[in-house]
């Protein structure tokens, strides 16, 4: 037992480097100065709650329990409606010290469009004190929802009813392309968001590339004021080629944009100032994760300035792998003690593989389910996901150690269909459940994936096993149609890879993953056929 104690610590050595690494906190700025936000984008939204659906009713109170939160942080906020709660907002301010960038919505319903507008100048008239300025539409033309024409009807008519400043913001390429409405604001208001870019821009690339895109604007508007309306970066979600959200990137956007406003003199509002749960539904994990605050926390997720670590739970995930190291290492000792002392060694280089693999990702696995998962499906599906992989770990362990055979997909689908013949084990079901799970997630990414996470370290849990039972056993028969399903998945995963980039580092560990599932599936049919010959 002395190889098994020393692979044991090996490994527990291993999972306990690479969660201290991960959850190293990151300075991300020099300066431990803390300066104030100039403006954030606000909306009250919390939860469930959501614009989408028309009933949401925001009372004051909640949304005043949140604005004495983002006062730690700025003295000002940027909204984007007169409703939802958003309307509470200046009377709020005014008793809180705070100013505001008053938002309309502008969309493709001209009623509410002139309940948005009556609101605001009401809103503007009674707190003058308040209000910095309108902002007349939030990327309205971005979305198309109404003409340039139409858009400028409604700047004009609030700028000629209200005595506070009115701008429009929109992405700046559309100033670009409708230069004819900077005559009509007091001053632009511009959206870069580097992640969402075209071609995304990394984080290291992020700030000089919106120092550039803020100098080309201001060239073509001489002499007019220019705020960047939105400038931020997600905290989590999957990546865009080399653009990676996490905690720490977003520290370092916001740190690099504060040093570039102070040299340059200008102001940006950042978006946004708590995350917002809704706008998962229609942007994907992501979308939620914009924030400098948690939804309903009264702690920031950094204070500008403080070392940030992109695992702030790395403790208790490091226990949880180091716990899950040690079940299976101890239920492989309950059958590699009763096998040939020639083959022991090498039985426990495979279950201290397995172990290492699940032990380091087991956490990892567990975060991703708690922040990809919105709807009771979503928590089901990626929970049942997530159950399975840990059960392919636990019993791929159990037949490594035992030196068994490896799983068969012929036996599961003859079980599911009823048919007779030899009964499945239970990792013969396992198997085609991960065959499902690789086949779902990657046709989902090659078919639609700007939206989608990639499962890479729930799949790779998963897959590790299996890859090994097939690959020793050469006793294997499997499904006649493995060769088409490993071919399938193999040409998805280049397909992906091709359109994600070789940058996106997520990407490439989800095709690996698929590689293995192929190589895996592969593996049985090749064994099937030479077994038929």
């Amino acid at each position: 037992m002395r190889i098994a104690l020393a692979l044991f610590l090996a490994v527990s050595a291993l999972i306990t480097g690479f969660w201290a690494w991960m959850g190293t906190p990151v300075i991300v700025s020099a300066s431990t100065v803390r300066e104030p936000i100039y403006c954030v984008s606000f909306a009250p939204f919390r939860s469930h709650q959501s614009p989408f659906d028309l009933s949401t009713r925001i009372e004051a109170e909640q949304v005043e329990e949140d604005m004495k939160r983002v006062r730690a942080l700025t003295d000002c906020v940027r909204t984007y409606a007169t409703d939802f709660g958003s309307q509470h907002v200046p009377g709020i301010a005014r008793k809180l010290n705070m100013k505001v960038y008053l938002g309309i919505w502008i969309g493709d319903d001209i009623m509410r469009n002139s309940v948005q507008v009556e609101a605001a100048i009401a809103l503007a008239a009674r707190y003058p004190d308040v209000v910095r300025a309108i902002i007349v539409g939030n990327e309205v033309l971005l979305r198309r929802d109404r003409s340039p024409a139409e858009l400028a009807a409604y700047i004009r008519e609030v700028k000629s009813r209200s005595q506070v400043p009115v701008t429009y913001a929109d992405v700046w390429e559309f100033w670009l392309k409708n230069r004819e409405l900077a005559n009509l604001v007091d001053f632009i208001t511009i959206h870069t968001l580097p992640y969402w870019e075209d071609i995304p821009i990394g984080i290291d690339k992020a700030a000089a590339h919106i120092d550039h895109t803020l100098k080309e604007v201001r060239e073509s508007f001489p002499g007019k004021e220019i705020l960047i309306g939105e400038v931020g970066w997600p905290s989590a979600g999957r990546m865009r080629e080399g653009a990676l959200p996490s905690l720490s990137n977003q520290a370092k956007l916001l740190a690099d944009m504060t040093e570039i406003a102070r040299k340059g003199n200008y102001k940006f509002n950042w978006i946004e100032v708590i995350d917002q749960p809704w706008k998962r539904r229609s942007e994907g994990t992501v979308g939620g994760y914009w924030g400098l605050f948690e939804a309903g926390a009264d702690q920031p997720k950094f204070f500008p300035g403080s070392p940030v670590s992109d695992h702030p739970f790395w403790r208790w995930q490091l226990g949880g792998g180091l716990a899950f190291a040690a079940l299976l290492f101890g239920l492989a000792a309950t059958r590699i003690r009763r096998q040939p002392k020639a083959e022991i060694s090498r039985l426990w280089m495979q279950v201290a593989a397995v172990a290492l693999v699940g032990g380091a990702l087991a956490g990892l696995s567990l975060e991703k389910l708690v922040l990809e998962s919105i709807t009771w499906k979503d928590w089901l599906f990626a929970g049942t996901r997530l159950a399975v992989m840990i059960a392919l770990a636990v019993f791929g362990t159990l037949a490594l150690a035992g030196n068994e055979t490896a799983p068969r997909l012929s036996r599961a689908v003859a079980r599911l269909a009823g048919r007779a013949g030899e009964p499945a084990r239970p990792l013969d079901l396992l198997f085609l459940a991960l065959a499902f799970f690789a086949l779902q997630s990657a046709l989902g990414l090659a078919l639609d994936a700007r939206y989608r996470d990639f499962p890479a370290p729930t799949l790779m849990m998963g897959t590790l096993p299996l890859l090994i039972l097939v690959w020793r056993d050469r006793n294997l028969s499997d499904l006649s149609g493995g060769m088409a399903l490993a071919l399938g998945l193999a040409f998805t995963a280049i397909w992906i890879l091709i359109v994600e980039g070789l940058q996106n580092w997520q990407a490439l560990w989800f095709v690996a993953s698929l590689a293995g599932v192929a190589m895996t599936v592969a593996r049985g049919a090749q064994q099937r056929q030479m077994q038929q010959q």
